[in-house]
């Protein structure tokens, strides 16, 4: 009978329970709020935001008064409203830049502190390839939201191979976690696994993106997915 006796072979149990959010619901927990863009006498020039908008999630930049340094590389990240208790897992989005433009960054948080100041990012760029984008991996464990997100680090892992990307559509971004290495898909399709020193205690994850110099940036994301103690499918 059940319960006669002693346990023998006793194991733990990780049971998944997958995150999802598609955005549809504006009151799910993601970060509504705005930002000042301020000049070097501290007057607020513009503002950034990030909201929820048409059933998606968006970091707008706006085209700051004067357009000067003061608007320069806010790439503000969100963290998702949801708490890892495991180092291994799948965490996927869908990105794109609502309008055409030059140098911006999007991306993937795949691994963060509670700080918010040492992140782990899968990063998009545009530049003069009119069809595709460009891609890397980053470590900026000196984050100084809302700046400087995918464009300062002090570890990159350039990626070579375009396949995948858009650059007026949907992108896709896959990072499966397991410890220490990652392994990326983009649209599909496997990029390549690396080893990133000190991710496995940085279980936080969400998004990124901003401008470099030109604004305005309008970046959406739809989708958002996290698997516990599951790898990717593409």
């Amino acid at each position: 009978a059940y319960g006669d006796g002693d346990w023998s072979s006793v194991r733990s149990v990780i049971v998944n329970t997958m995150y999802y959010d598609d955005f549809s619901n504006s009151g799910s927990g993601w970060p509504i709020r705005t930002g000042a863009m301020k000049d070097f006498d501290g007057n607020t020039r513009g503002y950034w935001h990030q909201n929820y908008t048409g059933g998606e999630y968006r970091i707008y930049i706006e085209n700051a008064d004067g357009h000067g340094p003061w608007d320069w590389f806010y790439q503000p990240n969100a963290l998702a409203p949801y708490s890892l208790s495991t180092n291994k897992y799948c965490v996927e989005t869908r990105v794109k830049f609502q309008e055409d433009g030059w140098w911006a960054n999007m991306g993937l948080i795949f691994g963060a502190d509670n700080a918010n100041t040492d992140i782990y990012a899968l990063c998009l760029y545009r530049d003069g390839d009119p069809n595709n984008l460009g891609w890397f991996l980053i470590r900026n464990d000196h984050y100084d939201f809302p700046k400087y997100g995918c464009a300062r680090y002090n570890y990159k892992i350039e990626g070579v191979n375009r396949s995948g990307t858009s650059r007026s559509g949907w992108n896709k971004l896959q990072v499966s976690v397991n410890g220490n290495n990652v392994r990326v898909y983009i649209g599909g399709n496997y990029k390549g696994s690396w080893d990133m020193s000190g991710l496995s205690s940085k279980t936080r994850v969400g998004v990124i993106g901003g401008d470099y110099e030109i604004t305005p940036i309008d970046i959406r994301f739809d989708d958002f997915k996290v698997l516990p103690n599951q790898s990717c499918t593409p």
